[in-house]
């Protein structure tokens, strides 16, 4: 990673650090320390959820998608799921618990 983009994430971290600081303060002063603060939570809460939507939605243009294996581009068009094995007796799972032995130590088979 070059150092101008390390130092653009830093910049745009401490931007929202200072950001939510004052706007706390503001909220603070405003309405009170009880619902300053609780309105304070409620905007970086959906701040949060915001970024992550958009995140999201950039990773999906880009053919990203937890739908299935391979993105838009794979061969397929069933859902590929896991399939888990017992890590006691090696017979397949179905659930939390192995059918024949009832261990719940199981691994993901590919």
């Amino acid at each position: 990673m070059s150092s101008n983009k390390l130092k653009s994430v830093w910049a745009k971290q401490i931007a929202l650090i200072a950001g939510s600081f004052l706007l706390g303060l503001v909220l603070t002063y405003y309405f009170g320390f009880i619902a300053g603060l609780s309105l304070n939570i409620i905007v970086l809460v959906g701040l949060v959820f915001y970024i992550r939507r958009s995140q999201q939605k950039a990773l999906r243009n880009l053919g990203f998608s937890d739908e299935k294996a391979g993105g838009r581009y794979a061969p397929t068009e069933s859902k590929i799921s896991l399939k888990y094995v017992c890590m006691s007796c090696g017979s397949r799972v179905k659930g939390a618990k192995c059918a024949t032995c009832g261990s719940q130590a199981k691994r993901a088979t590919f």
